[in-house]
């Protein structure tokens, strides 16, 4: 992310100790607190290249997606204080990710959360999974959920760009990525009987569409939610989250 330095000044501990009765996940103060409890101040997704058919379009996406958290951020009136706290982790393996399945970025993920999650209490990084069983937010949602991009999701890069280019009139684009669930089932959860998605009839196929636009406020959801918890937070796929609740779908290959 570019321009650190202005994010600098105002910490966690500048602020009041957040309790669970004034958290809200209109101001992401669901994050902060969730922060204030673990001791884990920092925030964000680990991120899984899966297309390399571009380095110069890659290097774009992500740099606008690192801006379009900070940009979340500034919504809330939070850039000041969590803009500091972002912490992306990258992982590009041509041999091993490109046309990767989401299947094999699960697991991938899974065998990299499980020794990267913070010591709690000098307990070990086991403490965090135990506790999480029962507690949702005292495992940050960065070692629960990772973000998967595809040539699908690169390629919606494209008419973002073409919109800035033109002058930037109207509703912006939206630059898409995949959120995917480490604790998703291969055969997916809940009610069956939906739409086909990578196969999967049930509610919940483990995975769901996102704006990158939006990763700072779906962090701030998931750090005392599931992914499927909640209709207006939900977009079961095609639909695109948070755009799912005027009923739009992640963009077909054709549109763009």
């Amino acid at each position: 992310m570019s321009g650190q330095a202005e994010y600098q000044g105002l910490t966690l501990s500048d602020i009041e100790q957040i309790d669970r009765y004034s958290r809200s996940d209109v101001d992401l103060s669901q994050m902060i607190w969730c922060m204030q409890q673990t001791g884990y101040h920092r925030w964000g997704f680990v991120v899984y290249r899966c297309t390399y058919s571009d380095d110069d379009a890659w290097a774009r996406y992500v740099e606008r997606m690192k801006q379009a958290a900070v940009d979340d951020l500034s919504r809330y009136g939070r850039d000041l204080l969590l803009a500091k706290y972002v912490d992306w982790t990258i992982v590009e393996d041509r041999d091993a990710l490109d046309g990767a399945s989401k299947a094999d970025v699960r697991a991938r993920f899974s065998e990299w959360a499980e020794p990267h999650l913070p010591d709690e209490d000098g307990r070990g990084p086991g403490a965090w999974r135990a506790n999480a069983l029962a507690t949702v937010w005292r495992c940050p949602p960065t070692f629960r959920f990772c973000l998967f991009v595809d040539q699908e999701c690169l390629d919606t890069l494209k008419a973002y760009e073409e919109w800035a280019q033109a002058g930037a009139q109207g509703r912006a684009p939206y630059v898409a990525c995949i959120i995917i669930d480490s604790d998703g089932e291969p055969e997916g959860e809940g009610p069956d009987g939906y739409p086909a998605v990578d196969g999967c009839t049930r509610y919940d196929p483990g995975w769901m569409y996102t704006s990158v636009g939006a990763l700072a406020s779906l962090y701030d959801h998931l750090c005392l939610e599931e992914l499927t918890d909640g209709y207006k937070q939900y977009a079961r796929p095609p639909l695109l989250y948070p755009a799912h609740q005027r009923g739009i779908s992640m963009p077909t290959l054709q549109e763009l």
